[in-house]
């Protein structure tokens, strides 16, 4: 009996609390990587809080990623975050 490959879909996430174990990273990549609304809530008030906001866009844009930001909430966030290459927010 033959058996399917597994489809997968992952979003990775730039949470503190996140853990990606490397072997399911290398075997089920996955579709996104999440801006943690932490990265968000400082980007349009704090140039610390863009550049943070930007590398994740970056490292997304470099591994074929697709950004996503949690916890937009203003259509200055949105506007910032759009500028950046984030695919959503």
């Amino acid at each position: 009996m033959q058996s399917r490959p597994a489809r997968c879909r992952s979003h990775w996430t730039t949470a503190k609390s996140a853990r990606a174990p490397s072997a399911t990273c290398r075997t089920c990549p996955g579709q996104s990587l999440k801006i943690d609304e932490s990265f968000v809530d400082p980007i349009v008030n704090s140039a610390s809080g863009t550049a943070l906001s930007e590398v994740v866009i970056k490292v997304a844009q470099a591994t074929v990623l697709r950004a996503v930001a949690e916890g937009v909430e203003t259509l200055e966030q949105a506007a910032a975050l759009r500028h950046l290459g984030c695919h959503r927010g």
